[in-house]
This record gives structure tokens, C-alpha cells and sequence, in this order.
């Protein structure tokens, strides 16, 4: 494919990014200049990275007024660590770096990429309580995907979660290039150590030990899944895409 063709099909996906946000009011302006600006903008900058569209309108759809918009498209992140930044920016306003964090952790450790429901148990595990704490897990499994600005995707047909590009993971493991942001970096090594205590934990629970003993049939857990998943040597991570 030549340069001219990516960013024609780049502008074809700006294009069709604007419009959808637009039909489902996550874009407001009534300004179709401004529509056009911004895609020309998007497709001119963006150097063949279709991810830095996304996180771009992401920015822009965050604003409050045409005037806002503008000045945002004037300000873009130069490269990919500079829009990552900006992602965890928008995440720490919202207060919701806590749960990211713990979502990233997972995702980083996880030998095979989690289904919604396995990481909505183990972002409610904490190391040395005794039982499951439903109070802890994430009310709404959906909107895991919105808390984390994009970094994120779910699969529609199996709900496995997973970064949404390769160079996400590079960016979470790397080490994130302004020091604001330095808690979201992930240590392999200690990452590693964090998840088997917390899979130990897991295993431990005595609603498991309760549920043996009554040998009931009724599912609380599967102590077993989260812990295989888990607790896995580095070279074996699930292939992410772009990578």
C-alpha cells in the first residue's frame, strides 16, 4: 500500500469516526466547517496510526464548546507516548486512576487475555482477605472500557479484555515518559510477584472451602481460572493486537 492510499483510507476512518460520534452525541457542534477541519486535521497528523484517531477524538469529543475544540486540535500530541499521557490525564481528572491501575496490572500479568468477569474478580481481590468480598467487585462490567479511555478492548463476542495495541503494553512496561504518570508503569517482575500473592489469596477464599463441604452445585467462583491465567512466565503473554 502507498503513503497517498494509508491516508486516504486514514481519512475514510477519521471520516466515519467524526460521523458516528456525532449521530450518537458524543460529538456536539454544529459547525460542519469544524467537522471538516478536524478531519483534515486528524488525517494530516496521524502518520498512518489509526489508534491516534481514536484517542484524538476521544480529546476532542471531551470539550465543551467549538471555541474548545479548536484550541484543542491546535495542541495535539506529537507521537503516541505524548497521547498516551494525555489518556491518563483525562483518567486521573476523573478520579479514576485507582481502578485503571489495577485493570492495567492484570492485563499486563495475564498469560491469556481475561474475560470480564475473571478480571472483575480479581480487581476485587485484595491480599489476605478471607473471602470474597462482593461489595469489592465493579458493579458494572461495561463501563470498564469507558474508565479506561480506549486503552482497553473487549472482544463482543467472548468478552475477553485485552490493551487495545501492542504499544500500549510497550508504553505500561517501558516506563511512561512524563513522571506525573509514573504509578501506571508496571515492573514485570513485580507485577508477577503482586498477582501470585493475589491468586493465592483467591485460592484460599473459605466460601470455596464451605462450598466443598455442602457439596453444593451452585457456582461461586472458579479460584482455578484466574490463578492458571495468571501466574505465567513473560514469554508466553497473549499476542496483542498490532503486534
Amino acid at each position: 500500500m502507498t503513503s497517498s492510499e494509508a491516508k486516504s483510507d486514514l481519512g475514510l476512518y477519521a471520516e466515519s469516526m467524526i460521523l458516528e460520534r456525532c449521530e450518537k452525541g458524543m460529538l456536539a457542534t454544529g459547525d460542519q466547517a469544524l467537522l471538516e477541519e478536524m478531519q483534515h486535521i486528524l488525517t494530516e497528523h496521524a502518520e498512518g496510526m489509526f489508534l491516534w484517531v481514536t484517542f484524538l477524538l476521544d480529546d476532542l469529543c471531551a470539550q465543551y464548546c467549538d471555541d474548545d475544540i479548536r484550541k484543542c486540535l491546535k495542541t495535539l500530541p506529537k507521537n503516541l507516548k505524548d497521547t498516551f499521557n494525555r489518556v491518563l490525564s483525562r483518567i486521573v481528572a476523573h478520579n479514576r486512576d485507582g481502578l485503571v491501575k489495577k485493570v492495567i496490572h492484570w492485563l499486563v500479568v495475564a498469560s491469556r487475555p481475561l474475560t470480564l468477569d475473571e478480571l472483575c474478580d480479581a480487581l476485587s481481590i485484595e491480599v489476605g482477605q478471607k473471602h470474597a468480598e462482593r461489595g469489592r467487585r465493579v458493579n458494572d462490567k461495561g463501563r470498564i472500557f469507558l474508565w479506561c479511555e480506549n486503552l482497553v478492548h473487549i472482544d463482543e463476542e467472548d468478552e475477553s479484555v485485552q490493551f487495545a495495541h501492542h504499544t500500549i503494553f510497550q508504553f505500561i512496561t517501558e516506563g511512561c515518559s512524563d513522571l506525573k504518570f509514573a504509578d501506571f508503569h508496571v515492573r514485570l517482575e513485580e507485577a508477577d510477584h503482586l498477582a501470585g500473592e493475589r491468586c493465592l489469596t483467591y485460592l484460599h477464599y473459605g466460601d470455596f472451602q464451605k462450598a466443598v463441604a455442602r457439596r453444593q452445585q451452585t457456582r461461586l467462583l472458579q479460584p482455578r481460572s484466574i490463578g492458571l491465567v495468571a501466574i505465567g512466565s513473560h514469554g508466553k503473554r497473549s499476542k496483542l493486537p498490532g503486534s
